[in-house]
């Protein structure tokens, strides 16, 4: 089996979507309370640690965000997308291929996670892992549901280094396209928990678990696999 790189990429205020949103402490603040008591907890409870975890930021908001994340239970780095690819560009040289996992900095995956992608024994064609399987959990309500996306924004792009160190990158236009423009293979456990809460767009539930006397136990079977 190929030796594999896995590097988690987690955007935290580099999406783009409002600058003056990402820049703004507040929101920051209330976005490292998130990712340190979900997104970092999911990490840190992995079965298989053989992981980098790359924290994406605004070279203005570095040392703001360094100062107010720390989290001793796992390692990361916190950079900006550039330094990110320039680590990743120095020590592929050590493995066969490169997993670049997205994970949003309020969402989280299965404990099991890194050690079903690193047991998957993908063909060389491939170019893009899906997760298309996983729960959402409404926080407002405290609900949480199965949901399963053809193209979701849980995915891993699948790189040869030799080529990666070369400058190969994949140039696509959003997690929906990944499907329609990348050679994909979909896993089809349930490997992610997506946060749903007042910082997010309203996103539509689908099924829901029928019997609310039964939900407690079920949330609570469901969290322990993420590690909350």
């Amino acid at each position: 089996m190929k030796k594999k790189q896995i590097v988690i990429i987690t955007p935290l205020n580099t999406m783009g979507f409002s600058y003056s949103r990402e820049v703004d402490t507040n929101w920051l603040m209330a976005r490292l309370e998130i990712m340190k008591n979900y997104t970092s907890k999911s990490l840190a409870n992995q079965s298989d640690m053989n992981f980098d975890w790359h924290i994406l930021v605004r070279e203005e908001t570095k040392t703001f965000i360094r100062q107010n994340f720390d989290n001793p239970v796992i390692d990361y780095k916190i950079c900006t997308p550039e330094e990110s690819d320039d680590y990743i560009n120095r020590v592929s040289d050590l493995y066969d291929d490169l997993i670049l996992i997205r994970l949003n900095s309020d969402d989280c995956y299965q404990k099991d996670f890194i050690k079903t992608v690193m047991a998957f024994d993908y063909t060389e064609e491939k170019e893009a892992l899906v997760f298309q399987n996983g729960y959402m959990w409404y926080q407002d309500e405290d609900v949480i549901v199965e949901r399963n996306f053809a193209s979701p924004p849980f995915y891993g792009f699948i790189y040869r280094t030799a080529d990666y160190r070369n400058g190969k990158r994949y140039d696509v236009a959003g997690h929906n396209h990944i499907r329609k423009e990348l050679k994909t293979h979909a896993l089809r456990e349930f490997l992610w928990l997506w946060l749903v809460h007042k910082d997010c767009n309203k996103i539509l539930r689908g099924s829901e678990y029928p019997d609310p006397k039964e939900f407690k136990q079920v949330r609570k079977t469901i969290l322990t696999q993420f590690g909350i």
